[in-house]
């Protein structure tokens, strides 16, 4: 066998370019159904996840307060209640943590523990007090434990800022 340059004949040639057209539709095809089924997951993630609200609605004792979230620090289950810190004031409110924590958009929220929720704008820095736990402080000063079932989430969001 001689190192000489390989020829097709023309049937040959043919059968190749028909492979080639083959290959080159089925690719198209799927790429197409590929780019379908990605947006049609993109939609439905859309209908799950609406836009967050700006702000949240609370009955408080014959009023009705209006709550801007970026100006809500840190939220906190007590019994069978809800505290709103917000700078000075706290609102109290009667319902679950759960039902707060829907309303909220986990990019700007988290839960640190099984009764706070903070909003991750006002976290100042985090204090590691072991391997999965976590001192979180906030721009006021006020300290935060971060359970360590919860670490996890906190450090997820920050981990391309580290």
């Amino acid at each position: 066998m001689g190192g000489g340059s390989f020829s097709p004949s023309a049937p040959d040639q043919e059968c190749l370019l028909r492979a080639i057209d083959r290959t080159r539709t089925e690719l198209l095809v799927t790429r197409s159904e590929d780019l379908s089924d990605r947006l049609e997951q993109l939609l439905k993630a859309a209908s799950l996840n609406p836009p967050a609200e700006e702000r949240l609605v609370l009955k408080l004792k014959g009023r009705i307060v209006f709550l801007n979230l970026s100006d809500i620090d840190w939220i906190e289950a007590s019994g069978n209640h809800v505290r709103f810190h917000v700078g000075k004031e706290l609102h109290v409110v009667r319902m679950p943590l759960i039902r707060v924590s829907e309303k909220l958009d986990p990019a700007n929220f988290r839960q640190v523990h099984r009764s706070i929720i903070v909003n991750v704008k006002r976290i100042k820095e985090l204090i590691r007090c072991n391997l999965n736990e976590f001192i979180v402080v906030l721009q006021d000063g006020k300290q935060l434990p971060c359970g360590r079932h919860y670490s996890a989430s906190l450090r997820a969001l920050f981990k391309d800022k580290l």
